[in-house]
């Protein structure tokens, strides 16, 4: 807000949700989908639950709009120590992927989906000397961006 004169009309940065436990009794998320405007984040976030043994994995299946739409997917895999690694997950070209990783020794699992859309219509750069955007209608704006978390025992 103190370096754009418009940055206050901007929401609130978006926070890691609480982490959802995957358990033997609760093992999957099931689908869950949401809406991205574009060069927008959004973040899921799970946890072993009660009982969950260190060898457990974690499956990450990923649904979003078709590449060409700027969709993109990872995970930060946070150890108990709080040290995070990155794991990206490859998608096809109609947005689809997963990825298995080890689960049970971790402290959460945060699921980032991004939609890095940079398609526009209607684009115009008048009068503007620099371009900084398009000043066209975004194409991607509300695109269904879906994952879903399933423990493996």
């Amino acid at each position: 807000e103190w370096f754009f004169d418009a940055g206050g009309e901007f929401p609130a940065a978006v926070t890691i949700p609480t982490a959802t436990p995957l358990s033997t009794s609760r093992q999957t998320t099931r689908k869950r989908t949401l809406r991205l405007d574009h060069m927008t984040v959004q973040y899921a976030s799970v946890r072993p639950g009660s009982g969950v043994r260190p060898g457990a994995r974690l499956r990450v299946d990923i649904d979003l709009p078709a590449r060409a739409g700027g969709g993109e997917a990872s995970l930060f895999v946070v150890s108990p120590s709080g040290t995070t690694t990155v794991v990206p997950i490859s998608l096809n070209a109609k947005g689809n992927g997963s990825r298995t990783i080890p689960f049970g020794a971790t402290a959460q699992v945060v699921i980032v989906l991004s939609n890095g859309s940079l398609r526009f219509s209607g684009c115009t750069l008048e009068p503007f000397d620099i371009m900084f955007t398009c000043h066209g209608i975004p194409r991607d704006d509300q695109a269904r961006y879906a994952y879903t978390a399933t423990l493996l025992p």
